[in-house]
């Protein structure tokens, strides 16, 4: 019935949870490691997060305490996270360099579905050698997106920033199915980037993100017969190269 404060740098839910925001604030008061976040999804795990009071409203919000940097959620693997509501919103992951995931890392054999809620304004500013996944990083995991928003997400860094919205790389898969991903920012793949993953992309939106360089809404970096876009619109997105998909590769 309160805003809640983790006076550490992680909270590890038992497997089974269902954390209800209802229109309140969840954050951390220290910055985290890199294989942690606000909320830290162990192994075996299935957690889901919702919020019945204020969803898209920015209310019921997982964060960090101003001045303090992290990541959102990390899932470990084998671990399980549902998404119906909430918002993961304002977290930076800067831990390490390269460095990756702001709102989401999803490590390989652990699954994400994203239902509902936002990921808001969650990123990688570090002036890191790279940065990569400022809304969603997933390396050999799995993402489904049917619902939900992720919005105004931005990877920054001196030399590579790819994936602005999401980022899919090394055997990770990618179905989106709705929802939406809107005015995020990267060097590569304002909205999505992918390399070396299978994506599917059957409805949703993608709209007004931007790339410096390629791909303002996807950019595809080999495997391209791994890529499916059937039914989606992408739309307002602008790059120096390929402002709506490039393919790389």
């Amino acid at each position: 019935t309160k805003n809640v404060k983790v006076y550490a740098k992680k909270w590890e839910p038992k497997n089974g949870v269902v954390l209800d925001l209802n229109g309140y604030t969840l954050s951390s008061i220290y910055s985290g490691d890199f294989n942690n976040g606000v909320i830290t999804i162990g192994k075996g795990v299935t957690f889901t997060l919702t919020d019945c009071n204020g969803s898209g409203n920015g209310k019921g919000i997982v964060t960090r305490d101003s001045g303090q940097n992290g990541r959102g959620v990390y899932v470990a693997g084998g671990g399980v996270f549902y998404m119906y509501g909430g918002t993961i919103s304002g977290n930076s992951a800067k831990v390490g360099d390269p460095v990756y995931g702001g709102g989401v890392y999803v490590e390989a054999g652990a699954s994400f579905v994203l239902a509902g809620g936002t990921i808001y304004a969650c990123g990688v500013q570090s002036g890191a050698f790279q940065a990569f996944g400022g809304g969603i990083y997933a390396e050999g995991g799995s993402v489904t997106m049917t619902g939900g928003a992720i919005r105004n997400c931005v990877v920054s860094a001196n030399n590579g920033a790819n994936g602005g919205g999401v980022y899919i790389y090394s055997g990770a898969s990618f179905t989106m199915e709705g929802g939406v991903i809107a005015g995020c920012s990267a060097m590569g793949g304002g909205g999505i980037f992918t390399s070396g993953s299978t994506v599917r992309i059957t409805g949703g939106r993608i709209e007004n993100c931007k790339a410096s360089g390629r791909g303002g809404g996807l950019s595809v970096r080999g495997h391209a017969d791994q890529i499916s876009v059937l039914d989606a619109a992408i739309s307002g997105c602008e790059a120096k190269n390929g402002g709506g998909v490039a393919l790389i590769g």
